[in-house]
């Protein structure tokens, strides 16, 4: 959060960056009188091409951060505001105008400093445009760090939880997918985590177990641990997770498709105690990837309040000791989109769609759960780099309580 000087500093940043674009708006419709072309305005002007061109850039950005990362630098400025204009152009009141707006800016890039990485944030600070721009070339940043660190990383993680009424009226019964497009190791023995068996809702403790839904996969996962695949299934005795490592010889510089599957029976309620009380599941992030997305499919007939399923984006993201603990609370803006899907198999922001394993393990998993993928209700969220060790988090409400006398 920017204090208030912070803001003030942005604010005075933003005016002058605004009132410089409009003197050189004017400017350069003033000199457009000299020639058709960049080329034969600058060799009538004696000014260097380049400058010219980037400053006819930095008047069409569109928002505070573009008007940033166009603006021509101290001495292109300089040089633009000491060229003299021909009288027949009339335009001494224009260039007048322009060197009030490059003193007045000036000064305002010496009072906020030469970093121009903090005079980005300082004007994305108070720009939810900007904010978001910064947070995404951040992202992108990390991610491409992240990558060359753990020598693995994918174009995109795709995680669905199908929720439906268990035969008991009481609980649910939970089918988790996950998808990995176009997984790339770059280096051997990277021992990256590729996948850990879903966590949230109810506090329910891993007593589902894996099914294999791909059998018929090109390289199969979900077999027995002495089975040939690029992965080390490693068992946790504390509370029988699994988890998938990279096996030291995994495919280099190959990307491949991977499918996991699981299924819980009565996995947890569908009436909490409380009004308020909620269930949830969370696609964690373990390697780099270009893209998330967490769906959460709950059947037509679940019994839940009558809000919308939320999502959240957690920062940080510790494994608990049992399934569904307390999370860390969200502490930067989601990025990307949350909405209602009315076609299940409509594919979406081309992220992995519903291509042929995809819609073979939704399916096979809807079978398991004795539903179609017709009987659901989608809802989905989509991070773009989320920064390893984050999280999608997906939350609906569960039916209120019944009224005691209903049951007694």
């Amino acid at each position: 959060m920017t204090d208030v000087t912070g803001t003030i500093d942005a604010d005075s940043l933003r005016q002058s960056l605004n009132a410089y674009r409009e003197a050189a708006a004017a400017w350069l419709e003033s000199v457009g009188r000299l020639g058709a072309s960049e080329r034969q305005i600058a060799d009538r002007l004696a000014i260097g091409r380049m400058i010219l061109h980037r400053l006819r850039r930095f008047v069409q950005a569109e928002d505070s951060i573009s008007l940033l990362e166009h603006l021509p630098g101290g001495r292109g400025r300089t040089e633009i505001a000491e060229t003299r204009l021909p009288d027949r152009l009339n335009a001494s009141a224009v260039s007048d105008r322009l060197i009030t707006a490059t003193r007045n800016l000036d000064a305002v890039l010496r009072h906020v400093g030469s970093d121009r990485e903090r005079a980005r944030r300082l004007l994305a600070s108070i720009d939810d445009d900007g904010r978001r721009r910064v947070l995404e070339d951040d992202r992108r940043t990390l991610f491409e760090a992240e990558s060359r660190l753990q020598g693995v990383e994918a174009d995109a993680v795709v995680g669905s939880v199908l929720v439906v009424p268990a035969s008991d009226d009481q609980t649910c019964n939970t089918a988790g997918l996950q998808l990995i497009r176009g997984l790339q190791a770059h280096r051997p023995g990277t021992g990256a985590t590729i996948y850990m068996a879903w966590n949230g809702y109810a506090d329910l403790r891993h007593d589902g177990f894996p099914v294999n839904l791909d059998p018929d996969a090109d390289e199969p996962l979900l077999r027995d641990a002495q089975a040939s695949s690029i992965a080390d299934r490693e068992l946790i005795s504390n509370y029988e997770f699994l988890r998938y490592r990279l096996r030291d010889d995994a495919p280099l510089e190959r990307r491949v498709d991977l499918g996991f599957g699981e299924i819980h029976p009565n996995a947890g309620p569908m009436e909490g105690p409380d009004e308020d009380d909620a269930a949830d599941f969370i696609l964690p992030t373990f390697f780099p990837m270009r893209q998330a997305m967490m769906e959460l499919w709950l059947h037509r007939t679940l019994r839940r309040a009558p809000e919308s399923p939320w999502a959240t984006f957690l920062q940080n993201y510790r494994f608990s000791p049992h399934l569904g603990s307390d999370m860390a609370s969200p502490t930067l803006d989601r990025i990307g989109d949350f909405s209602r899907v009315e076609d299940p198999i409509e594919p979406s922001d081309d992220v992995l769609g519903f291509r042929g394993l995809r819609r073979e393990l939704l399916e096979r998993a809807a079978a398991r759960l004795d539903a179609s993928l017709g009987d659901f209700e989608v809802f989905r969220a989509s991070e773009p780099h989320p920064p390893v060790g984050s999280g999608i988090q997906l939350c609906w409400r569960l039916a209120s309580p019944p009224d005691a006398c209903t049951r007694t």
